[in-house]
């Protein structure tokens, strides 16, 4: 029995992360879907947690969100009082991936990140 309880947690968690991210860059279930390949159905049913998801399809969303699949993983979940994720969140380039600890409130180019 620990190892389903295990189970729905890992599913939450990866539910969570996924609508966070989701809605924290303004890309909607139709738009997500679209991108992916998997249907809006079936994303909204990951995102409530109802239903298992392939390992590609994890992929797929983490690509379509721009963050490294763990990520996904993080079990830091949340928003803070502006209503952004508040676990950080990362930025990727060909050089590597950036770590963003407090994301600005605003939209705005971001230069001069530390590499951690």
């Amino acid at each position: 029995m620990a190892a389903m309880q295990e189970t729905s947690s890992v599913r939450a968690v990866l539910a969570r992360s996924i609508r966070e991210l989701r809605t924290f860059r303004n890309i909607t279930q139709e738009e997500l879907s679209t991108v992916t390949g998997i249907t809006r159905s079936h994303i909204s049913a990951i995102e409530h947690g109802r239903c298992n998801i392939r390992l590609d399809n994890i992929d797929k969303i983490a690509r379509a969100l721009g963050v490294p699949l763990r990520q996904l993983f993080d079990e830091q979940g949340g928003e803070d009082a502006d209503g952004h994720p508040s676990k950080p969140f990362y930025i990727g380039e060909s050089s590597g991936w950036y770590r963003v600890i407090n994301p600005p409130s605003v939209s705005m180019p971001i230069s001069g990140v530390l590499y951690v």
